[in-house]
């Protein structure tokens, strides 16, 4: 036999929300539990969100590019959906990065006609956009260069990073022919 009052220690060990921090105690329960709700609780969230609101036109690629010393190289190609980019060099040395054109490292005699990255630095064009009201389909790549991209170095084992992010045409026409279904 024990001396233990199990359910009065349930009741006290198993209470009701209380506030654990001072913004806890200011913005109050978080939820209210219905009957039924904790088991549904319980279930993993899918990773994967697959609701009309989240999903994504956009597609983000980064890649590294290296750069060589005595030709520009192509580091990203012509692209009318481009809507983000980044470019980063990654080091030891300089990065001269051009748009629409070949790059060219300066020299004691010319300069360069490039954009001038020292290591580590990051260059970054953010797009906008605005919904054509008759269509319902977003205006992308305002602001960012459509341009194909190249880049030279002066030292030798200069990489250089890409961020680009592009609108995805069909995937937002999928997404409004399947709203417009219902």
């Amino acid at each position: 036999m024990s001396n233990w009052d199990v359910e009065d220690l349930k009741r006290r060990s198993t209470g009701g929300w209380r506030p654990q921090t001072g913004i806890e105690a200011q913005q109050g329960r978080p939820y209210r539990l219905k009957p039924g709700l904790a088991n549904s609780l319980s279930i993993p969230l899918d990773p994967g969100v697959n609701m009309e609101g989240w999903l994504n036109p956009y597609s983000l690629t980064q890649y590294n590019a290296a750069l060589n010393t005595s030709q520009s190289v192509l580091v990203a190609p012509a692209n009318l959906r481009r809507t983000y980019l980044v470019l980063q060099n990654q080091g030891p040395g300089n990065a001269f990065v051009a748009f629409g054109a070949s790059a060219t490292a300066p020299t004691l005699l010319a300069n360069s006609n490039c954009l001038q990255l020292v290591s580590t630095q990051a260059y970054e064009q953010v797009g906008g956009g605005s919904m054509d009201p008759e269509t319902s389909l977003p205006k992308p790549g305002l602001f960012v260069s459509p341009d194909y991209i190249t880049a030279i170095t002066d030292t030798s084992n200069t990489t250089l990073l890409v961020l680009e992010g592009v609108f995805m045409l069909s995937r937002w026409a999928n997404i409004i022919a399947a709203h417009q279904k219902g």
